[in-house]
C-alpha cells in the first residue's frame, strides 16, 4: 500500500512539472515553477531511495538502486559545481553547467520511475514469499 502511494505521488509531482513546462511555452513564468517542481520531486526521490535501499526486505534493492545513485550523486555534484563557476550577475557557463543538471535530474526522475513500477511496486518482500511471521 505504501509503496503505490509513494508510487503515484510521485507521478503527480513529475506530472504537474511536465504540465508548467509544457505552459511555459505559452506564459513566461511557468518555467521557474516547473524547475521548482523538480526540487520536491527530487528530496521525495531521494528518500524513496533511501529507505529502498536500506531498509527494505528484499536483498537485491541496493544492487537494483546502485545505478540511481551514480547518476542521482552525479546530478548533485554537477549541480554545485555551477556555482564554482558563478563570476558576477550573469554567467553563461554557470546556467549552461545548470540546465545540465536539471536535465540530468529530470532524467533521473524517470529512470527512478521506471525502476520502482518495474522492481518494487509489485514486488513482494521476502518475508511475503517465504511465509515468515504467517500461520
Amino acid at each position: 500500500m505504501f509503496r503505490k502511494i509513494d508510487f503515484y505521488a510521485q507521478c503527480v509531482i513529475l506530472s504537474a512539472a511536465v504540465i508548467t513546462a509544457i505552459a511555459s511555452l505559452f506564459e513566461e513564468g511557468y518555467f521557474f515553477m516547473a524547475l521548482f517542481l523538480l526540487l520536491p520531486l527530487g528530496a521525495w526521490q531521494i528518500a524513496s531511495a533511501v529507505v529502498m535501499t536500506f531498509f527494505s526486505k528484499m536483498p537485491e534493492a541496493k544492487v537494483i538502486l546502485k545505478n540511481y545513485w551514480i547518476l542521482g550523486i552525479g546530478c548533485l555534484v554537477i549541480f554545485f559545481s555551477a556555482f564554482l563557476f558563478k563570476d558576477g550577475e550573469s554567467s553563461d557557463i554557470t546556467m549552461i553547467i545548470l540546465t545540465i543538471a536539471f536535465s540530468g535530474s529530470f532524467l533521473a526522475a524517470l529512470y527512478y520511475l521506471y525502476l520502482y513500477k518495474k522492481e518494487f511496486l509489485h514486488a513482494k518482500s521476502n518475508e511475503e514469499n517465504t511465509g515468515i511471521g504467517s500461520f
